[in-house]
């Protein structure tokens, strides 16, 4: 019974934390995993957001998330992009090879088929760009508008 207990508060201070990252870093879809016991692996997973809590096999896959890491260029500059995918919300980062991962984006969107929408971000939170195009056979193709309304093509890979 302490057990569960301990396990209901330490939930609840998960979300909390969710709450205060998501205002820090406008990243509302970052996942946060929390080992809670050994009792048979039992994880849980915080989305921030609308918050939902579910529970895992342990493997950190439930089956409605994965994760993508992809290469590619935007235009002609080469970029790195880690997406987490979780049912039709999809949120993660990129950055271009030339900053190394020093300069990190943050993408926010989501999937529906293959159609794929992601907002872009910078660390202060404003609006800065655009992803629109098509993710299949684990590549991603389409056109990118950057804060001044210019539009490239892109073309990632894994």
């Amino acid at each position: 019974m302490g057990f569960l207990i301990g396990c209901v508060i330490y939930i609840a201070i998960c979300q909390i934390i969710c709450k205060v990252l998501e205002i820090k870093t406008f990243n509302k879809q970052a996942l946060v995993y929390a080992v809670v016991g050994s009792v048979g692996g039992f994880i849980v997973k915080a989305t921030m957001g609308n918050l939902p809590l579910g529970g895992s096999n342990g493997n950190g896959n439930d089956g409605n998330y994965r994760t993508e890491r992809l290469e590619g260029i935007i235009s002609n500059y080469p970029i790195i992009m880690d997406l987490q995918i979780e049912g039709d919300d999809v949120s993660g980062t990129y950055y271009y090879k030339k900053n190394r991962s020093g300069e990190k984006l943050y993408l926010h969107g989501s999937i529906i088929g293959n159609h794929l929408e992601l907002n872009e971000r910078n660390r202060e939170g404003m609006n800065t760009g655009h992803f629109d195009g098509t993710f299949k056979n684990n590549t991603y193709s389409g056109t990118f508008v950057n804060y001044k309304g210019i539009q490239y093509q892109f073309h990632l890979s894994n």
